[in-house]
């Protein structure tokens, strides 16, 4: 079977479950990616009127209200969305809206990745309503990072129908300003230059980046057995500042200082993208409930980049991942239930602080400890968890 005949038999077989958990992080089902759908058909429908009316920069008030077209399921099994159009409740004729016919076009771009053509290399950032209309790379085809998280390339023609509709647009190539997990494809590797491509997402938004730095190359050039058309799934690391954030770094550049780690364990790589995702529900309207107070306080962001941080290192160094909880005070408590032993850490909202409590399960919780350690010091963090965790 040809590369092209495995990838169409995979997106054949998709499913779009997994990718999204509500808070009690239970996975979705089949009718949990339709308000996806509806954001993305919305917005295609958008650059569709805005292509067709060159003379304005936005489409007219109402515009969301009277191009509209309720996606009802999309069929397991398949990428086939079934749809149902609709304006104020009343239905309406087939192509009478500028989302129907993002939706037709839509179906087309999906037949055609279903039929496994292609052998071109433009990567089309159509996986995100926010990121949709926007030219990450110029060139002939189009590849589309499918739910089932591998590229597959569709053909020129295809590629050329999603470019006309959706228009093109300058997009930066921008570097992730935090820990994420990338899903790509390891052929389009120059070594005569020392750079490589991965194409892939981190939580819910899709990016193609490009990296150049040779010492990043290397460390995943070692570490992986290449073979044409071979997906990888990777772990980048943005080099950590003694705070334990991110460093900052030129959003406009094509360099990254960052640890690669190959996961081969499917179930880890889906858990920590849950982790991640979960992190991102924590708002002042889903955090932690207290029962005996009607106030609680909102989890701070810099308390999600300590615990991002934290889960990243530990993916990192093939440690058990925690579950995390929102605490009513706004801080991050990250669980493990381990056999003998119980391990917490709580991030505080302030993120100044990991509070690391470890107790032996039984009578009297013998041999319980707790220790207050600086996020500065991410190094003792790890250290502490990888001594109770290993």
């Amino acid at each position: 079977m040809s590369g092209n005949e495995e990838a169409a038999a995979s997106l054949a077989a998709l499913r779009f479950t997994g990718a999204r958990f509500d808070r009690r992080g239970v996975p979705a089902d089949v009718l949990g990616e339709v308000a996806t759908c509806q954001r993305m058909l919305h917005e295609l429908a958008r650059q569709m009127y805005l292509r067709d009316h060159p003379e304005r920069t936005n489409v007219p008030a109402g515009f969301r209200a009277m191009n509209r077209v309720r996606v009802t399921a999309i069929q397991d099994g398949s990428s086939t969305l079934l749809l149902d159009s609709e304006a104020d409740g009343a239905p309406l004729e087939i192509g009478d809206t500028y989302t129907q016919l993002a939706a037709e076009e839509w179906q087309r771009v999906l037949a055609s990745i279903v039929s496994g053509h292609g052998a071109t290399h433009l990567e089309y950032d159509i996986g995100s309503c926010r990121q949709l209309g926007k030219t990450l790379e110029r060139s002939d085809g189009l590849t589309y990072i499918s739910a089932s998280q591998r590229s597959v390339e569709l053909d020129h023609d295809s590629a050329e129908r999603v470019r006309r509709v959706a228009g093109e647009s300058a997009s930066a190539q921008r570097l992730p300003s935090r820990p994420g997990m990338w899903v790509g494809s390891v052929d389009e590797i120059d070594t005569a230059q020392g750079k490589f491509r991965l194409v892939g997402f981190e939580g819910r938004s899709r990016h193609v980046l490009r990296y150049s730095t040779e010492s990043v190359f290397e460390q995943l050039k070692a570490s992986l057995p290449f073979e044409t058309d071979d997906a990888v799934c990777v772990v980048c690391l943005p080099e950590l500042s003694s705070s334990g954030r991110a460093a900052s770094t030129d959003r406009h550049s094509t360099d990254l200082v960052a640890d690669i780690a190959v996961v081969n364990d499917t179930q880890r790589v889906d858990r920590y993208g849950t982790l991640l995702s979960r992190l991102e529900s924590f708002t002042d309207l889903e955090h932690g409930w207290d029962a005996d107070s009607d106030h609680s306080v909102p989890v701070g962001g810099a308390a999600k980049t300590v615990a991002r941080s934290i889960i990243s290192r530990l993916l990192f160094d093939g440690l058990p991942l925690p579950h995390a909880y929102p605490v009513p005070d706004g801080s991050i408590s990250l669980e493990w239930g381990l056999d003998d032993v119980g391990i917490n850490a709580e991030i505080a909202n302030t993120a100044d602080t990991v509070v690391l409590m470890s107790w032996l399960r039984g009578d009297g919780d013998l041999d319980s400890s707790a220790e207050s350690v600086n996020t500065e010091d991410i190094d003792q963090i790890a250290t502490w968890l990888t001594a109770r965790l290993s």
